[in-house]
């Protein structure tokens, strides 16, 4: 049975994660932000300033220990205190011009199925979050999304707690994460795993909500 603890408890879960070059815990480091706790069972947390060599570890024991807890999943987005990437000084993408800020757009395709996009997508974007960047992943394949899978994030879904309202005043998507990388894909949305039919404008008009929302 799923149970919904406090922060305090997962504080007080998260206290008995041990730093292994210094002996302290990761709360008494203040390297656990932003706990947040769903209807739903869920339980994420920021952990902030992990070494990259410890990073695996502590994500594994603080999923256990908050697991231990008896709630149904665990996120943790992994932040890094000292980014190493410097952005630049002018944006040239088009989106820039919707207003949403994004400095560098990378796009991982193929005409053939199974030759690797998402794996490839997945570890550029684990990889440059590990490097300080702020990354995001749009799940473009409408037809078997396989990114969530691949971030833990399967079991995901949009809900009216992943909505907010933009300075425009329209409602804006707010991407679920795993890893450090916040991720948008079909599969969060009402129609989950099943196959869908969609083609041209339905499927056009899909990808371009996830931009633009």
């Amino acid at each position: 049975m799923t149970t919904i603890p406090s922060i305090s408890d997962i504080s007080q879960a998260l206290a008995a994660v041990i730093l292994p070059d210094t002996g302290r815990s990761l709360i008494d480091a203040e390297m656990v932000q932003d706990i947040v706790i769903r209807d739903t069972g869920v339980v994420g947390f920021s952990l902030v300033g992990a070494k990259t060599d410890q990073r695996d570890l502590l994500i594994s024991q603080s999923k256990a220990a908050v697991l231990a807890l008896g709630v149904k999943d665990v996120w943790v987005k992994v932040i890094e205190l000292e980014p190493q990437i410097t952005p630049p000084l002018q944006a040239t993408n088009p989106i820039q011009s919707k207003g949403q800020g994004i400095r560098h757009v990378i796009a991982v395709s193929s005409g053939k199925g199974g030759v690797g996009k998402t794996t490839v997508s997945v570890n550029l974007a684990v990889s440059l979050a590990d490097l300080g960047a702020q990354v995001g992943i749009l799940d473009a394949d409408i037809y078997g999304p396989n990114v969530p899978l691949m971030l833990g994030m399967n079991d995901f879904r949009f809900g009216a707690d992943q909505l907010s309202k933009g300075a425009d005043g329209k409602d804006i998507i707010e991407p679920a994460f795993n890893y450090g990388v916040k991720i948008v894909s079909r599969i969060f949305t009402q129609f989950g795993n099943q196959a869908l039919a969609w083609r041209g404008p339905m499927l056009h008009g899909a990808i371009s909500q996830f931009l633009r929302d």
